[in-house]
């Protein structure tokens, strides 16, 4: 960090003081981490309105990786459950990255600009969009951790899930499995893609599953290789 900021280089202080958060974290020092992540978002949305060309901003991972990091600094281990504050605070992160990034696919002519105003947020969603019923299930994948959120009118579950490696190659297996013909006329037929399906489909959806069973309507924000996964042909872990 020291190096890059008389070289004016935001983008390697950010990724530096990603670096750093992520040490402060491990050696307990929650305050400093804290204060790192606060300076690399400041410094990244000064980073992101430098580039023009799409392809080479999509292609650095340190945004993902910063913003990813400061989600699990909010919810920590998940053992014990993070307050709903934290949670509440690391699902406004989510959107906030998550937000930046489509505006920066939709508007490609644009080298400057700023969000138009608040991006989405756990209160409005919970008190102007959703329905009773409805549940929106909005995933960050990350590089070592992904997380997932559940949000219904009145709750909001959090969990972490596999890193993105993991993730992508389950992805492509569970596509790989589905082209993969079955005897016509096979009994086992059904019953081998439900199980398919329920195995990916508890990885990813199971630890938020006790609002899923009973929800009306389920939309989901994908992210990260899971665009390429069909949502309708997974299934919500089995009850014993």
């Amino acid at each position: 960090d020291r190096e890059a900021e008389p070289l004016h280089r935001p983008a390697d202080r950010v990724t530096a003081l990603t670096v750093a958060s992520i040490a402060e974290v491990r050696l307990g020092r929650e305050d400093d981490a804290a204060r790192h992540l606060n300076l690399a978002m400041h410094l990244w949305e000064k980073v992101r309105a430098l580039p023009s060309d799409l392809e080479w901003r999509e292609r650095r991972s340190g945004d993902r990786r910063l913003f990813s990091t400061a989600v699990g600094h909010l919810l920590g281990t998940l053992s014990p459950p993070p307050s709903s504050d934290r949670v509440r605070a690391a699902f406004d992160m989510t959107q906030r990255f998550k937000t930046r990034t489509l505006l920066e696919r939709v508007r490609r002519s644009r080298t400057h600009f700023t969000i138009p105003g608040p991006t989405a947020t756990l209160e409005t969603l919970q008190r102007e969009i959703l329905r009773d019923g409805e549940v929106l299930v909005d995933f960050l994948v990350g590089e070592g951790t992904s997380y997932v959120f559940a949000v219904t009118r009145d709750t909001c579950l959090a969990a972490a899930l596999p890193g993105v490696e993991e993730l992508a190659s389950r992805v492509d297996c569970y596509r790989d499995f589905l082209a993969t013909p079955v005897r016509q006329g096979s009994k086992q037929s059904g019953d081998r893609y439900s199980t398919a399906g329920e195995e990916i489909g508890s990885l990813l959806l199971g630890p938020v599953a006790s609002v899923l069973e009973t929800a009306s309507r389920i939309f989901f924000a994908l992210d990260g290789p899971l665009y390429a996964l069909p949502f309708d042909a997974l299934r919500l872990p089995a009850d014993d």
